[in-house]
């Protein structure tokens, strides 16, 4: 039997720039005095993104609609067969980003994202959760789309703790071998 590690939920407001070298070197020392490194400091993150074969997720996503939903696999660094992954469906409404997500094995969490496998759940939230990944996968009929990688640092403020800053950088992607 295999028990779900970790149950996340989040709600939070997210703006995303683009930043040149210089002005990032600037933010940063501004922002030293508040903002510390998190447990992670430097971290590389691998997504695998899931959609459908004519891609209508990321399709809906760029019109910017009130609504919009993604599914994808994250890992922190290269994961192997017994390293804990998180399968993520991330909603944002009216400019409201909701993120619900299960920490699995990756040899569990790619068992159930490509034959369906549904793992055990030690509670009612957990296999609450998994039933939406899994209405997800199937109302959409989901399969692998595009891999994105990038090095992250991510900063918090030890007074604000639900202020977070991340900067990533070194962004690469392919649409093959996911």
């Amino acid at each position: 039997m295999i028990i779900i590690a970790v149950i996340n939920t989040f709600k939070r407001t997210e703006k995303k720039y683009i930043l040149t070298s210089g002005i990032y070197e600037r933010f940063r020392s501004a922002i030293s005095p508040q903002m510390q490194e998190d447990q992670y400091g430097w971290d590389t993150i691998c997504s695998v993104y899931y959609d459908t074969p004519h891609f209508d997720l990321i399709r809906r996503s760029i019109d910017k609609p009130v609504y919009k939903e993604k599914l994808r696999i994250r890992s922190y660094g290269v994961p192997g067969p017994d390293t804990n992954v998180y399968i993520e469906l991330k909603k944002k409404y009216d400019g409201i980003v909701y993120k619900r997500r299960v920490s699995l094995p990756y040899r569990i969490a790619m068992d159930f994202l490509d034959n369906r496998t549904l793992p055990q759940a030690s509670g009612l939230r957990d296999r609450q959760i998994i039933n939406e990944l899994s209405y997800c996968m199937e109302h959409y009929s989901l399969r692998p789309a595009m891999f994105i990688a990038y090095d992250r640092v991510a900063l918090f403020c030890p007074e604000k703790p639900t202020l977070r800053i991340t900067f990533d950088r070194n962004i690469r992607f392919r649409t093959t071998d996911l």
